[in-house]
């Protein structure tokens, strides 16, 4: 009898403490499972603010060496627009695509690279480094005003003068410079044999 009793004690008291630790682990499991929905909602709520955005304002970071701009602000902002035609300023983001407004910005022979990006706020932001030379090869043929010459880049390619800036560097002219659209090197082989 008294182990009866013992035992009914005991019986009552370790249910009362497996109900009391399920219904803990309950209420951590249903606590987590509330945290997670929020933090989705949260994340499908932002993700549609994120991609529904319009593009405010177009920051333009044009990096030169130290020296001037070949090419100015409203020049990029011309490319980029197409000259009016597709205006970025107002359009959503999800309607941009960014490496093709890299491609028309490359297009443009002074600009060695760029590089699109976005932020939080709505700001398109491109960085521009544009090409630095290091001559600038002048024509011999006088019978063709309108072409000056061109500038010859660390890499040797050839790249056309800016209406922006000059840049003071050496000057290179002569017959074996004529017809050639580079004078990158080949392999193993110097530009000019002597």
């Amino acid at each position: 009898l008294f182990f009866l009793k013992i035992s009914n004690f005991s019986n009552k008291y370790y249910s009362k403490w497996v109900l009391n630790f399920i219904f803990k682990d309950l209420k951590n499991i249903v606590s987590w499972l509330v945290f997670l929905l929020i933090l989705v909602a949260i994340i499908v709520f932002s993700d549609n603010l994120y991609k529904n955005q319009r593009c405010k304002n177009v920051s333009i970071n044009i990096e030169t060496n130290g020296d001037g701009k070949f090419i100015s602000k409203t020049e990029i902002i011309n490319l980029l627009n197409e000259k009016g035609n597709n205006p970025i300023l107002g359009t959503k983001f999800n309607k941009l695509n960014f490496a093709n407004i890299e491609r028309k910005v490359l297009a443009n022979k002074l600009i060695m690279s760029c590089q699109v990006s976005r932020t939080i706020g709505g700001e398109l932001f491109v960085k521009i480094v544009q090409k630095n030379p290091i001559a600038r090869i002048i024509s011999t043929n006088t019978s063709s005003v309108s072409f000056n010459g061109y500038y010859l880049d660390q890499n040797g390619g050839l790249f056309p003068l800016s209406n922006n800036y000059t840049k003071r560097v050496v000057l290179i002219s002569g017959e074996y410079l004529k017809g050639k659209k580079n004078l990158k090197a080949i392999k193993d082989k110097g530009i000019i044999e002597f």
